[in-house]
């Protein structure tokens, strides 16, 4: 057998880099973000044997390749996760959600498919022009029509299950902000969890976004469309709609009630809606948010800063 020899890999690598800096004189396109040519000459010639041409990154922070292209003539927008055996466990279950997510719910929420390779990690989807919702009050009946009245009556057992596993580990990054100095009263928040256990393992779970805000929520056209689903789970429909409140919180003027005042007068009207369940949500996705910061460092963000205060004026109200 021949040897492989350091001179042949080098000899093979300039090649290799020859060819990359050759298609992007042709193209134009590669380097785009941070002159990764390499990697930009390798996804584009992957994608080309998948049939899709005029291939070009979007540069925007993402851990997965994003690229606008097009295929038989249609305009697509790709999204190709990470290799997946250099995915964690978390990380591999996020992709299985997205791809999952758009294999089983409601064609008429999702962004009109072109292609799932779940062989090959990767989803295609129509280029669309979105149109961003105002923080108003539509969108804010958009919203709870769709985390209400949409999303729990859709099955979800394709998707992974809110276990009281989770919560366990939700206390443990209550601890961590304790430790940090950022509250005092971790146990008495922990606790609060522990004793209604009864009301969060017996409500009702369906379909739950997970990231329910309005980056995440779009218009095309007179219809509203869904996308980013690698959080999704089957859960408790008062997570998405403390996700969405805090968004809508974090969004508006402090000035600006009406659309907040809206948001409350409707939710009490559903079936789902506890107001001690939906204030330990609200206390869960806030600890979230600010575990996530930590686990980042860095200075302290208005929306992280926020969602602290959350978690104190929640945590107060029922604990008095």
């Amino acid at each position: 057998m021949e040897q492989y020899s350091l001179e042949k890999a080098r000899n093979e690598a300039d090649e290799i880099r020859k060819m990359a800096f050759e298609l992007k004189d042709k193209r134009g396109e590669i380097g785009e973000p941070g002159g990764n040519d390499y990697k930009n000459a390798e996804l584009f010639k992957f994608f080309e044997t998948k049939g899709y041409t005029k291939l070009r990154r979007i540069d925007i922070k993402s851990l997965n390749n994003i690229l606008f292209a097009e295929k038989d003539g249609q305009e697509c927008f790709i999204k190709k996760f990470q290799n997946w055996q250099h995915l964690s466990g978390k990380e591999w279950e996020r992709a299985n959600n997205e791809l999952a997510c758009y294999e089983n719910l409601p064609k008429d929420i999702l962004i009109d498919v072109v292609e799932i390779n779940a062989e090959d990690h990767y989803v295609a989807l129509k280029k669309e022009d979105f149109q961003d919702f105002e923080m108003d009050t539509d969108f804010i009946i958009a919203g709870l029509e769709l985390g209400l009245n949409r999303f729990p009556q859709i099955d979800a057992s394709f998707l992974p299950e809110t276990t009281w596993e989770c919560y366990v580990e939700l206390f443990e990054k209550i601890k961590k902000i304790e430790m940090a100095g950022l509250i005092n009263n971790a146990d008495a928040i922990i606790g609060s969890f522990q004793s209604k256990k009864a009301i969060i393992d017996n409500a009702k779970k369906g379909f739950s976004h997970q990231d329910f805000s309005h980056l995440n929520i779009k218009k095309v056209g007179a219809k509203i469309k869904v996308f980013d689903f690698e959080f999704a789970r089957c859960d408790n429909a008062m997570y998405d709609m403390a996700t969405f409140l805090l968004d809508i919180k974090n969004e508006l003027d402090i000035k600006d009630n009406e659309p907040i005042q809206v948001f409350h007068e409707k939710i009490i009207e559903s079936e789902f809606y506890d107001e001690y369940l939906f204030n330990l949500m609200l206390i869960r996705r806030a600890v979230l948010i600010v575990s996530n910061f930590l686990s980042k460092g860095g200075e302290m963000s208005k929306f992280v800063q926020k969602n602290l205060e959350i978690i104190q004026e929640t945590s107060f109200k029922i604990l008095e």
